[in-house]
């Protein structure tokens, strides 16, 4: 209970952090680690959430502007193309629906990289997309099984909204927890002197 309950709350941090829209990137990465802490038995909260939102931001605020861009683009972009004949609007909404499956499984790479490696510059997140783009091509079957599943959690939440607000930030990243993460494990104490 007591890690549900903790599960929750960095999920309303994750919506109140991602009002502005151009923080929502920043937050899923501070949602993603702090996720990640919780798993292997750090320290979560409200002033940690802070902390990771703000290293997310100083590292990442150009992917905070180009995520909802693409988005919008993606969303203006399916309707406009589905609207227009039937050939031409079918082959451009096969060419959008594949571009936004790789967008998604991307994302979900994205997250993993920026869980990864926790560097803090403001070049970090050109290291993370090339992590990204690497895990894509060596991970291929992880970020595949990650994408269904985000996909299968989309299709849920269409159909049942308060899934949508619930679980905006917190479903992927559990994926990415469960499907492309490893296992973290605290050091214990006298661990690093039992290895020298």
């Amino acid at each position: 209970m007591d890690t549900i309950g903790n599960a929750l709350i960095l999920e309303l941090l994750f919506v109140v952090y991602s009002i502005p829209v151009v923080t929502s990137a920043p937050a899923a990465i501070a949602l993603q680690r702090q996720l990640g802490d919780l798993r292997s038995g750090g320290k979560t909260g409200a002033r940690q959430f802070t902390r990771e939102f703000a290293a997310a931001w100083r590292s990442a605020w150009p992917v905070g502007l180009a995520v909802p861009l693409v988005t919008l683009g993606l969303a203006v972009g399916i309707p406009f193309w589905y609207s227009t004949g039937p050939w031409l609007g079918t082959v451009a909404m096969i060419m959008l629906v594949c571009l936004a499956g790789m967008g998604l499984a991307f994302w979900l790479a994205f997250l993993w990289a920026a869980d990864a490696e926790r560097t803090v510059d403001r070049a970090a997140w050109r290291k993370w997309v090339g992590m990204a783009a690497e895990a894509l091509l060596h991970r291929s079957g992880r970020v595949l099984w990650g994408l269904v599943l985000f996909v299968t959690w989309l299709a849920l939440a269409a159909y049942f909204l308060p899934a949508l607000i619930i679980g905006a930030g917190l479903a992927p990243a559990a994926i990415v927890l469960w499907t492309l993460c490893e296992r973290r494990v605290s050091p214990l104490p006298g661990d690093h002197a039992n290895r020298s």
